[in-house]
């Protein structure tokens, strides 16, 4: 029978073995790519220029406020809407326009540079070479910055909010760490500073508000009054009849008159001193006076305090610490509050002592009138304490007024400010951008897509055979052996030594199992009884390695004591004699023309006893297409006396004569040769070869790299070379 697998199939998709012998073939190409990933990566975050971030953190918390109708106001804890209208205060361009006046970063935000300026630098130096700069200066943003710095320093502002809690982070991006974090808090600052003025400002309409309402009750107050004293002024007898009458009543009007008349005297002296000392500055006259109101008595109290605090700040920290802030503010609002609080004092004054003198100038007109006629008052009694009670109702309503308002701007005055700074900037030690990790494993990572992009480009167009399963999946032929390479310079200068050198070596055991497939005798049916076999060695290029197989498989078979013959059937390039160290002569070409014999051809191997043809005397020739009966007899009368008769052919693609030659013997083995031939040339000689039935009874791999062959998945003679050494010589 034929050992023949029938036609190639299709490749199969690789399973995961196959997958991860070829990552074990490419290991030192992924390895340097990825080394080569990393240090680019590495080399990239060098080039680049840092950039550094720094963050502050900023608290915006609910308050209480005073309402300007009087009533208490409380405002609810700040939900999602109003805390990202906050962020959105910080990333403004007020804010930012306000950052770049305050800290002149006009310089820094027209500055243009980055990595590509710094490469280009760095290569510069590397080939000692300076480059040729001019420095243009940037001239100071005077005024209004640009709309370029206010959105390069927009770009690199961030302004986040804590997760759920009510804290903001505010980051700045610079290439100076120090930078990034003076303009991190000065952002910081600004905000609470724009908070605390707003909070100011909602402050003053309040108590705007509450001013107009004391106002106007105090003019109804006053017109109340002024209708009351010119309706007792009317209503002289009843001023009369309260006194008695005739002398007595006079006397006793008379008196009033004198105190009246001193008392507003006494009190407009008084309210003009207080109003020279008001001109000249001084507050300590009018805490002094004796009916001044408590109100400004703790409003007094109250700038004494902060005078000795804004000492205190002053002392334990710097001009521009937000708790100074804060109390200078609330100094300025006290003096304005004093300033008001005095000028109601003197208003209320100068309307006491406008009372008085009109108290006095109706007594002098009751005095005058009741001289002349006490007649007719009756009548005004009802309508006079009409009045009295309005004039009352207004008095009390706007000491009730003031007294309240008086509490709403002590609240408004005292109260916080609704956001402060919990955690200022420090420069940071490690740049944000870039992060050199970060960029190795990058690289890292596209170094090794590329490695496995280049070793599947490389697989792909790899179509030699390695393996005894690929030659089968191709010849659809059984792989009778797998011949190792010769490693040693010696062994391959003279390969065809090995076999007689090294009988138990891994090369002589390939050869054994080369020899065991040509004589079997239930190989093929062609072989007669009582006859040898003979066997044809080719392949399908040149260089497969088939002439030093053929002679060393001719050997191992002599010194196993087989009768052999070694046919030199490559007439093209006869090389046997050559390599064996043998004369030339008349050979098989002559034979076949009938110019010399066999016994006159035939030469003897002395280190085996094997007989050799040689191809030609005339070194190079062809065979020709009608010797194929001829050379079928030669062939046959060689098998009647020897065992085995081996027949080294040309390259089955390069000439036909292999094709005759195959029909003359009873097998034929095909070579080729591992990691070099490609399948499609194996497919095409054996498909040439069964184009004239050749007895194709096995394939063969030569110049096997057992060390690299394990990349490759080990077959079963390959496993035994390899895994089982200690059976072999070498």
């Amino acid at each position: 029978m034929t050992q023949d697998r029938g036609q190639p199939s299709a490749a199969e998709e690789p399973g995961i073995v196959e997958q991860l012998l070829v990552v074990r073939r490419h290991w030192p190409l992924g390895a340097l790519m990825l080394a080569l990933g990393i240090g680019g990566g590495a080399l990239a975050a060098r080039l680049i220029e840092p950039v550094f971030v720094a963050r502050a953190e900023v608290i915006y918390e609910p308050v209480t406020a005073g309402g300007p109708d009087g009533f208490d106001q409380v405002v609810a804890a700040p939900e999602g809407g109003t805390l990202d209208s906050q962020i959105r205060q910080i990333a403004s361009r007020a804010m930012a326009r306000e950052v770049i006046q305050r800290l002149d970063l006009g310089a820094e935000l027209e500055a243009r540079g980055g990595g590509l300026g710094r490469m280009a630098a760095w290569l510069l130096e590397l080939g000692g070479a300076s480059a040729a700069t001019t420095d243009v200066p940037i001239l100071p943003v005077q005024g209004e910055p640009p709309a370029r710095q206010l959105d390069r320093f927009l770009e690199r502002l961030q302004g986040s909010r804590e997760g759920k809690s009510h804290v903001f982070g505010i980051a700045w991006s610079s290439h100076d760490p120090v930078k990034a974090a003076q303009v991190a808090n000065e952002v910081a600052q600004a905000f609470v500073t724009a908070r605390l003025a707003q909070k100011l400002e909602a402050a003053e309409r309040v108590e705007e508000r509450l001013r107009q309402r004391r106002t106007q009750m105090r003019d109804a107050m006053i017109q109340a009054e002024t209708r009351l004293e010119l309706a007792r002024a009317a209503a002289k007898p009843v001023l009369v009849a309260s006194f008695g009458g005739g002398e007595e009543q006079m006397g006793a009007l008379s008196r009033q008159l004198i105190d009246a008349r001193i008392d507003a005297q006494t009190r407009a002296i008084r309210t003009e001193r207080l109003k020279e000392a008001a001109r000249n500055g001084s507050t300590g006259l009018l805490g002094a006076e004796p009916a001044q109101s408590p109100a400004m008595q703790n409003l007094l109290a109250l700038e004494a305090q902060a005078a000795r605090e804004e000492a205190d700040l002053l002392a334990q920290y710097g001009e521009r610490h937000p708790r100074l802030v804060d109390l200078r503010s609330r100094r300025k609002d006290l003096a304005r509050r004093i300033g008001a609080e005095q000028n109601q004092i003197l208003q209320k004054l100068d309307m006491e002592a406008e009372l008085a003198r009109v108290r006095a100038d109706g007594l002098a007109a009751q005095l005058d009138a009741i001289k002349g006629d006490a007649a007719g008052l009756a009548r005004s009694r009802q309508e006079l304490a009409g009045l009295e009670d309005e004039a009352r109702t207004r008095r009390q309503a706007f000491d009730a007024f003031d007294l309240k308002a008086q509490e709403i701007v002590q609240r408004l005055a005292d109260q916080a400010p609704d956001a402060r700074i919990v955690s200022e900037a420090v420069p940071p030690a490690s740049p944000a951008f870039p992060k050199p990790a970060t960029f190795m494993a990058v690289g890292g990572s596209v170094a090794l897509a590329l490695a496995a992009l280049l070793a599947w480009l490389l697989e792909s167009r790899d179509r030699s055979v390695r393996t005894a399963r690929d030659l089968e999946r191709i010849t659809g032929l059984v792989t009778v052996a797998m011949v190792p390479r010769l490693s040693s310079r010696r062994e391959r200068q003279h390969p065809h030594d090995v076999a007689l050198d090294q009988p138990l070596g891994r090369y002589s055991e390939a050869l054994r199992d080369m020899l065991a497939a040509v004589t079997d005798p239930f190989a093929t049916p062609q072989g007669p009884e009582g006859r040898g076999r003979s066997v044809l060695v080719t392949s399908a290029v040149p260089e497969e390695g088939k002439t030093t197989t053929a002679i060393s498989l001719a050997r191992m078979a002599a010194a196993e004591g087989l009768r052999v013959v070694l046919i030199d059937g490559d007439l093209r390039h006869p090389s046997v004699l050559e390599r064996l160290g043998l004369p030339a002569g008349p050979g098989l070409q002559e034979i076949l023309a009938g110019r010399a014999t066999l016994e006159q051809a035939l030469r003897t191997d002395r280190r085996s006893g094997l007989r050799i043809l040689p191809g030609s005397a005339a070194g190079r020739t062809a065979l020709a297409s009608q010797s194929g009966e001829r050379l079928r007899q030669v062939v046959h009368s060689l098998t009647r006396d020897v065992d085995l008769v081996v027949v080294d052919a040309a390259p089955a693609l390069a000439v036909a004569d292999t094709k005759l030659l195959a029909r003359s013997v009873d097998r034929v083995l095909l070579l080729a040769r591992w990691g070099k031939t490609g399948d499609r040339l194996i497919a095409r000689a054996v498909a040439e070869l069964r184009e004239v039935r050749a007895p194709l009874v096995g394939a063969v791999l030569t110049a096997v790299d057992l060390r690299r062959q394990a990349l490759y998945g080990l077959d079963d003679r390959s496993f035994a070379y390899v895994r089982h050494a200690r059976y072999y010589a070498t």
